[in-house]
This record gives C-alpha cells, structure tokens and sequence, in this order.
C-alpha cells in the first residue's frame, strides 16, 4: 500500500533535506504526498498549500510513486493550481491517484526532456510533444542511405543510329518493411571509352538520348520512365582511340518506379521512346558498364 516500502525511503530522504536544499529546489520543482484523491484529473496535497494561485501555469506532474502501479511514472500538463488546498488539476492519468502517493511538480523545462518510456512522436513538431518523443522518432524514422549496383557489363556499343541497348540490370534487397522513400536515382558508370569509327566521336548532338527504367515485371513504352539524359557531346574520345572512363548521375527522381524491393530493367529505348542513345561516328564502345540506384529512404 502507498507509505511503506521503498515510499516511506523516498519519504524520508525528502524530509531529511536541508531548508537551503529546498530552496534551491523551488525555482525547478515541488514536491508532495497526495492527500486527497478527487479523480483521474484531480488530487490536492497540502505539502502543495500556499504557493499562490495559478503559480504553476505551464507546469507538469510526474507521479513518482503510486505503489509500482498506474499512473506511476505518467507525465501530464498541469491547467490549474488552488493555493488555499493545494489542488492540481491536470491531463488526465490512466488511472486515478491514491492518498499516500508521491507527485513532482516541474517546471516546463524540465518536464519537457521526457522520460525513458516516453513514447516516439509522430508528425511534425508540436509545443506539447516531449524531447524525448522527438529523439526517439529520428531514431526509428531517420533518413538512411544506400547505393546497389549492378554486375558488370563488358562492353555497350552505341550505334550511329539509335537503336535498343540494353545496360545491366540493378537488383533492389534489404529496404525495411514500412520504409518511405525519399529519393531515388540512376547513375552510370563507365571504365573506359574505345572509338571503333574513322572519325572522332562523341553522343550525337541535338538528340536528347536517355536511360529508361522499369521493374522487371513491366513492359517497355509502357511501364518505364526516363531515368537518366545523356548530354549531346559528351564522352568525346579520338579516333580509333581509348580515353578514360566516367561515372554520369541522373537528376531524375525514379522512386515512382523504384517503388521497393525488386530487380529493375535499364535501357536506351528506340522503338518505344526514340530515345535511343546516338554517337555522331557510332562504333563508339563503352567498357566495364555499372549501373547504380541510389537510394534513400526513411
């Protein structure tokens, strides 16, 4: 019952403080024994008498102790305080206080760090949520980050017509379930560039040639988007000549085909999108090809 056990230590160790100790105190907190307990949203304490009305206008009280039982360890905004009796009114407990109980009345600053049990907030910030709800939310619902990358194609030859080409595939695993994505797009990756042609060579220019993506369940021209433009003039490589490689990233945001977990197909599209990749000589060779999804969620 309230008032033996580990109460009555509690009990005696704030007795036993010094007058100057509960001064200093004061400013951050008072304490006391319940002494009336009216409902789940009212109790009186006359250790609480005499501090003037509404002196705790935005406070909180914490249940201390209610006999390893509800509401013990509750926090709930207080919204009125009677000097003459010491009565608190306050959010409603889980359950209702009994004579004997231990309360703490905090200041807002305090009160507003939480508690370890406090529940993860939701939503957006809020003036009533505690500090602890919102650490506990970036906790599980921070952003994380993660590149997949496909196996290694040795060779894509882009034609000087455009024509369907097909870049290796990227296989999607381990998003948590529940994950929300944020952002997801392609990049590609080149080891080395040969020109095969007579002439120098180079993406044709006034062309707008792209990757399209689509989960390997879909059907291109219908169910995949543009994934990545290839600049007109770009990977520019001597005749008959090597030149190092490149990685190019797209700038279109593809989560709403990359949509989880699963393989998803890249492609230059001629028949379907007459986007297919063009070199001005064609014959232009790019080697050791890697596609990238980056990838970020929440």
């Amino acid at each position: 019952m309230p008032g033996s056990g580990s109460l009555s230590i509690f009990a005696n160790r704030v007795t036993t403080l010094t007058a100057g100790a509960k001064a200093e105190l004061a400013g951050l907190m008072r304490v006391g024994q319940v002494t009336t307990a009216t409902s789940s949203t009212v109790f009186q304490s006359t250790d609480l008498i005499g501090q003037g009305d509404d002196a705790f206008d935005g406070w909180f009280v914490s249940v201390l102790q209610a006999d390893n039982a509800a509401p013990e360890s509750e926090l709930k905004p207080m919204s009125d305080y009677v000097s003459a009796t010491g009565r608190v009114t306050h959010t409603a407990f889980t359950a209702q206080l009994a004579v004997g109980d231990w309360v703490v009345l905090l200041r807002p600053e305090i009160a507003m760090l939480g508690a370890v049990d406090t529940a993860a907030a939701t939503g957006a910030v809020t003036s009533t949520d505690l500090l602890m709800a919102y650490m506990k939310q970036r906790v599980t619902q921070g952003v994380a980050h993660r590149t997949y990358k496909s196996t290694l194609e040795h060779i894509v030859a882009i034609p000087g017509t455009g024509a369907d080409l097909t870049f290796p595939s990227v296989v999607v695993s381990g998003l948590p379930t529940g994950a929300t994505l944020i952002s997801v797009e392609l990049a590609l990756t080149i080891g080395s560039i040969f020109d095969t042609s007579a002439a120098e060579n180079q993406i044709k220019t006034g062309t707008t040639d792209s990757l399209w993506i689509k989960a390997s369940g879909g059907a291109w021209g219908t169910d995949d988007i543009e994934a990545l433009v290839f600049k007109a003039l770009s990977l520019q490589t001597a005749s008959g000549a090597y030149r190092s490689g490149t990685t190019i990233w797209g700038t279109i945001d593809v989560k709403s085909e990359v949509t989880g977990n699963g393989t998803y197909n890249i492609a230059s599209r001629e028949t379907t999108r007459t986007k297919g990749v063009e070199a001005t000589g064609g014959s232009l060779e790019l080697h050791d090809v890697t596609t990238i999804l980056d990838v970020w969620w929440s």
